[in-house]
This record gives structure tokens, C-alpha cells and sequence, in this order.
């Protein structure tokens, strides 16, 4: 399994790759959330749940570490 990037370090290299992130929230940074799956979009994060593509206005949350998804299961 892949190791949590910081976003200060980098971000995904490409947009619309599907990567799970983890947050915590804006007001309150020491209340860490369940990870999610988002992707960037035109430089802002993104997920399934909202379409205006600012994932973190929405939901009041801040991105601070991502990594990528793991490969499929095998049949």
C-alpha cells in the first residue's frame, strides 16, 4: 500500500485521477475525518458527493494528505 503524501509536499501529477484523501476540519484541525476518494479539478479537490468541484468550501474541510488508490482486485 502507498504512503499518505502531504499536499505541501506535492499533489497528484495529473487532474482527474481518482486518489483517496484524508482531511480534517477547517475549524477545528485536531478533528481528523474519515478518508474519502476525491480528485483534483482545475486545481481544487473534488468528489462524487458535490459537483461544483470545491470540496473543501462545501464540506468545511481542509485536504492535507492524499495517496493513491490501490490497484483492482484479481479475478
Amino acid at each position: 500500500m502507498s504512503e499518505w503524501v502531504s499536499v505541501n509536499d506535492r499533489l497528484p501529477s495529473h487532474e482527474y485521477d481518482w486518489v483517496l484523501i484524508s482531511v480534517v476540519d477547517w475549524k477545528n484541525p485536531m478533528l481528523r475525518l474519515i478518508p474519502m476518494v476525491a480528485e483534483r479539478r482545475k486545481g481544487r479537490w473534488a468528489s462524487q458527493e458535490e459537483d461544483e468541484g470545491d470540496l473543501e468550501k462545501w464540506f468545511h474541510v481542509v485536504v492535507t494528505h492524499w495517496m493513491p488508490l490501490p490497484d483492482p482486485p484479481r479475478s
